[in-house]
């Protein structure tokens, strides 16, 4: 991880602005911990490999998994839960959410995310970030009037299949070769899919989208 664009000056007006201003010496270790965090999150790329390059992505904290963000900052999950809230609440200003959206997408095409029966017309799915799952709850209420279920365990959420299949149609960066036939795909075909399988069974995208 590095600064991007020489960020590092930006880092430091920002954590100084918070410090003067705000009496950031006077928090708790672990908010000014979860401020660093939300700064590094800010200004700082991570490296991805694709193919034989490096490729150079932003928001390290809100897009790759738990796992990934304990081997770069060296703490552990319930740690990084806790800064995801906190974060949320008292520093986030600047969260784009159709990035993080395009990126759920994108974990969903890439197997990343492994979608389950949960019930004749309903999938399951486990997402950890907390700020992917708010802007995941904020589609399904716009969209569809609905929310998520995670009554059991907050990571693990449940939705309507035929909610699922709307936000996807609505979305609009998809490949295109998966663009035109999710908007194509017919619902009560990929119900009447889901009811014949057992609960629990992984369902991958490309049996809900293509039938296969």
């Amino acid at each position: 991880m590095k600064f991007k664009n020489n960020h590092a000056d930006e880092f430091l007006k920002d954590l100084w602005q918070r410090i003067n201003e705000y009496s950031l010496l006077n928090a708790s270790k672990n908010d000014i911990g979860d401020y660093i965090i939300y700064l590094l999150n800010k200004y700082c790329v991570y490296v991805e490999k694709d193919g034989e390059k490096d490729v150079e992505k932003e928001r390290f904290f809100d897009k790759l998994s738990h796992a990934e963000i304990e081997k770069i900052l060296k703490i552990n999950s319930a740690r990084i839960k806790s800064a995801e809230s906190n974060i949320k609440i008292k520093y986030a200003d600047d969260i784009d959410e159709n990035s993080l959206f395009d990126d759920f997408i994108n974990d969903l095409l890439d197997g990343k995310i492994v979608l389950r029966k949960a019930g004749d017309e309903k999938i399951k799915f486990v997402i950890e970030n907390k700020a992917k799952r708010s802007i995941i709850e904020a589609k399904l209420k716009e969209l569809c009037a609905d929310t998520l279920d995670s009554s059991f365990n907050s990571e693990i959420v449940t939705i309507d299949i035929k909610n699922f299949l709307k936000m996807l149609k609505a979305q609009k960066n998809l490949p295109k070769e998966i663009e035109s036939k999710v908007k194509k795909c017919d619902d009560n075909i990929i119900i009447k899919a889901l009811k014949s399988s057992a609960l629990g069974n992984v369902i991958s995208l490309g049996a809900l989208v293509f039938g296969a």
